[in-house]
């Protein structure tokens, strides 16, 4: 028995991880429309790709999905009845408390320390949600596998094999494994790095049934990033002289120019791979695994602002961490403060340079004039 990739399994948990995703981020944004039956519907059709799974390969990911979904459900449910003064509120705030008690028990079990600690964070000890968008922004970085390996029988020898009256025309595939690392060490997200430092990043890649007429499979990354910020090495490999299974490390650099600002979002990668033909077209194949990579250029000496006026950004981010440590209730409102603070600071030194270049000019015309 061989263990191999189960693209059946994997075509359907890429499609369920993309449901997850699309129900998180639309309850991120508009809380008050959330649908609890969707909610529910989604933690069942969680609990029959578990079911579809190989007993060996449980996904604790996964599981961990379903029971925090249902909590999330009763969460709405009861502030639903709340705000609207319904019967039953006791009840339903009852069976929240054992949903949120049976997720405290089974995050344990998923993979990720940092998003368990998360997750966690927000449930209380009671039985409730205590904030509802930190444990959404917990379950969104929740990794959910989407390879699955499957054990099979051994192939009959070549010899056998030549021996079939038919040969099955080999189908082109759709799905293929990409594994990132950085350094040399499994790529994690988000990924930690340093401005002005060279990264070495290899792509492990593994995939069945390469077409006959495919010539190479190319890999590159997708982001609304500006290119004059990052530099990073093209990917690509040439057919494999095995057919029917085929794996390859693609290696390359990459480096940032600049760290970001504290409250800047992560840099968001989408992997893409795709197959190049003998005819010169192009078909696309889904990435599983690392889909999607995300990056944080960070500093020792990283100020809050980001307006590319160094020593201002400096003398504004002390100002801030001044009226912070008077004001903590201020941290609140930074996310949206700082964009405009950036935006004046870009003004001011407008302002400035206009001012100076004025007065170089009063005092350059007498000369002139003379002259």
């Amino acid at each position: 028995m061989n263990p191999r990739l189960g693209l059946g399994q994997a075509h359907r948990s890429a499609a369920l991880l993309k449901r997850c995703h699309k129900s998180l981020i639309t309850l991120k944004k508009g809380i008050e429309l959330a649908d609890t039956n969707s909610l529910r519907a989604l933690a069942q059709d969680i609990d029959s790709h578990i079911a579809g799974c190989p007993k060996d390969n449980v996904p604790e990911a996964w599981t961990t999905m379903a029971m925090c979904s249902r909590a999330l459900g009763g969460h709405f449910e009861c502030r639903k009845m709340a705000k609207e003064g319904g019967s039953g509120l006791a009840e339903k705030t009852r069976f929240l408390s054992i949903l949120v008690k049976e997720a405290r028990e089974r995050i344990p079990n998923a993979s990720d320390p940092v998003v368990t600690r998360l997750l966690q964070g927000q449930l209380g000890e009671n039985g409730e949600i205590l904030n509802t968008m930190g444990f959404i922004g917990a379950l969104l970085a929740l990794p959910l596998p989407t390879a699955y390996f499957v054990k099979r029988e051994e192939r009959l020898p070549l010899a056998a094999a030549k021996s079939e009256s038919t040969v099955p025309t080999r189908e082109r595939p759709s799905v293929v494994k990409v594994i990132a690392f950085l350094d040399g060490r499994p790529l994690v997200t988000p990924q930690l790095i340093r401005a002005d430092t060279i990264y070495s990043i290899t792509f492990r890649v593994q995939g069945e049934g390469w077409p006959d007429d495919a010539m190479e499979l190319i890999l590159d990354l997708l982001t609304t990033c500006p290119l004059s910020t990052f530099s990073i090495s093209p990917f690509a490999f040439q057919k494999p002289s095995i057919l029917d299974e085929y794996s390859a490390e693609l290696s390359g650099e990459i480096v940032f120019r600049h760290s970001q600002s504290t409250f800047a979002e992560n840099i968001v990668f989408r992997v893409r791979c795709a197959l190049r033909y003998a005819n010169s077209t192009v078909q696309l194949l889904q990435p599983i695994g690392h889909a999607q990579i995300q990056l944080r250029v960070d500093s020792d000496e990283s100020p809050m602002l980001a307006s590319g006026y160094k020593s201002m950004d400096f003398h504004v981010t002390g100002l801030l961490q001044q009226l912070i440590k008077e004001c903590p209730s201020v941290s609140r409102e930074l996310r949206g403060l700082i964009p405009v603070l950036q935006a004046l600071q870009r003004f001011s030194e407008l302002m400035l340079r206009t001012e100076y270049l004025r007065g170089q000019e009063s005092y350059l015309s007498p000369i002139f004039t003379r002259g």
